[in-house]
């Protein structure tokens, strides 16, 4: 699909689209404050706030100095790789991103779960799998596990670039004012474990899709389906 066909159909009445998701730094507290959802049952633990300052966020419960170190590098490399995926010419990538979590007890190549709002505060991030699509937005999905090694669940990180309107009078459908909710996979996220970039690479990521929500400030704007599909990076 091209967006820019899928979007014709909601420019002029501001109904729902189908296309591919223009798509994920991790959100602010404040900005996550606004729309966190409960915990997961069965994991109290999960507080969901962001990770992106590992150093100084006191809350977390990390076990040692080389957990820190673990995660602040593959913070290091999502940061470089958005550097070097640049958003296609006259867009650029949203100056936050959006992060969702779910909770896992076993490793497997497929992820299919249901995703809340939010990230794992508990445990420490010890791996990052990486997933880009054609519009270059960037999906990270950070591995969760606990201080004896067992699997606690995944963070997914979406970087997103913004799309612009057909109409240059209309507001645009994926933009620093529109918050990203939502994130659903339904036919899964599958993973290649060979990390022969020196990380891990989303094989695919089919149809995710995240609600745009409308803002507040535009007359003609409403809430928008998202959706995108992800494959894997070319290594740098």
């Amino acid at each position: 699909m091209i967006r820019n066909i899928a979007f014709i159909m909601l420019l002029m009445t501001g109904s729902a689209m189908a296309g591919p998701f223009y798509l994920p730094k991790i959100p602010s507290s404040k900005d996550l404050s606004k729309t966190l959802n409960p915990p997961l049952a069965g994991c109290d633990q999960c507080i969901q706030k962001p990770i992106s300052d590992l150093k100084n966020n006191t809350e977390r419960k990390i076990s040692s100095m080389a957990f820190l170190a673990e995660e602040q590098s593959i913070i290091d490399t999502q940061e470089r790789l958005k550097e070097k995926f640049q958003c296609r010419e006259g867009s650029k990538r949203l100056s936050e991103e959006v992060v969702f979590y779910t909770l896992a007890t076993s490793d497997g190549t497929m992820i299919s779960k249901s995703f809340q709002a939010g990230a794992l505060m508990v445990g420490h991030v010890s791996e990052v799998y990486v997933g880009i699509s054609a519009f270059k937005d960037l999906m990270f999905l950070q591995k969760v596990k606990n201080g004896e090694g067992k699997l606690i669940g995944y963070n997914v990180v979406i970087s997103a670039c913004e799309v612009k309107n057909a109409y240059a009078n209309y507001p645009k459908l994926v933009s620093d004012e529109r918050e990203l909710t939502n994130f659903v996979a339904d036919n899964g996220i599958v993973l290649n474990t060979s990390k022969i970039c020196g990380y891990g690479l989303i094989a695919s990521a089919h149809n995710t899709s995240l609600i745009s929500r409308k803002d507040p400030k535009e007359k003609y704007s409403s809430d928008i389906p998202i959706y995108t599909s992800f494959a894997s990076p070319e290594c740098e």
